[in-house]
C-alpha cells in the first residue's frame, strides 16, 4: 500500500457531543427556513463526515448521528413560526457575534395533534431555564423529551463505548399553556408534547 493510501486508511475523525449540538442547530436552521430548504441529505455515511464509524475493532454511531436521528424521527411535518430570546454570547476568532445561547424551532404534526419543540442549549456550564409560552394552545400530560446531552461537551463514541453519547427518550410532566422547561448543558431536546381539544 502506498503512504499516501495508508494514511488515508488510518484517518479516523473524531466527533464529539459539541458537534452534535451544532448538527442540531443546523437542523433547525433547515425547520425554521423550511420555506427556503426543502431538501436536505449527508453527503457521506461511514467515517469521513460520517454518522457510522467503523474501523478494525468494530462499528458505532457517531453524536452527530443521534442528533440526526432526533431531528428526522421527532418532528412534525408543519413548521411553526416561534420566537426565542436568550443571552447571547461572542466567538470573535471565528467572527461571530451575539449568538444566543439558546436554539429553537417548533414544528406540529396537526393529524396527532403533536408538538415538537427543538431545543440547543450551547452553554458549555449553565442550564437554561426554557420558558414556553403557547398562542391559543395548551398541552395535555403524556408528552416525553427526548434528550443528546453528557456531562462533558467533548464525549465521544467508540467501538468500546458506542453508547457514551446517545439519544435517552423519557416522560415528560409539563402541561397548560406555560412552562418550563430545565434544559441542561451543551444539550440537545426535543419536547414531544401532546395538544389539547
Amino acid at each position: 500500500m502506498s503512504p499516501h493510501l495508508a494514511g488515508l486508511a488510518a484517518f479516523s475523525p473524531a466527533y464529539r457531543l459539541h458537534d452534535a449540538l451544532a448538527v442540531a442547530t443546523f437542523a433547525n436552521v433547515m425547520q425554521r427556513h423550511c420555506r427556503d430548504l426543502t431538501l436536505a441529505t449527508v453527503a457521506q455515511s461511514v467515517n469521513v463526515v460520517g454518522l457510522i464509524g467503523v474501523n478494525e475493532e468494530g462499528m458505532w454511531l457517531e453524536p452527530s448521528y443521534w442528533a440526526w436521528h432526533m431531528a428526522a424521527n421527532h418532528s412534525g411535518p408543519l413548521a411553526l413560526d416561534a420566537w426565542a430570546d436568550a443571552p447571547a454570547f461572542d466567538l470573535p476568532e471565528q467572527r461571530l457575534f451575539g449568538l444566543p445561547y439558546l436554539d429553537a424551532s417548533v414544528t406540529l404534526d396537526p393529524q396527532r395533534r403533536v408538538l415538537f419543540l427543538s431545543l440547543v442549549n450551547r452553554h458549555r456550564t449553565e442550564p437554561l431555564e426554557v420558558d414556553v409560552r403557547l398562542a391559543d394552545a395548551a398541552v395535555r400530560p403524556g408528552g416525553r423529551a427526548h434528550l443528546l446531552h453528557h456531562d462533558d461537551p467533548r464525549a465521544m463514541n467508540t467501538p468500546h463505548q458506542p453508547d457514551a453519547v446517545r439519544s435517552r427518550s423519557a416522560p415528560v410532566a409539563l402541561e397548560g399553556g406555560h412552562f418550563t422547561y430545565a434544559l441542561p448543558p451543551h444539550a440537545y431536546a426535543v419536547l414531544e408534547l401532546p395538544l389539547g381539544a
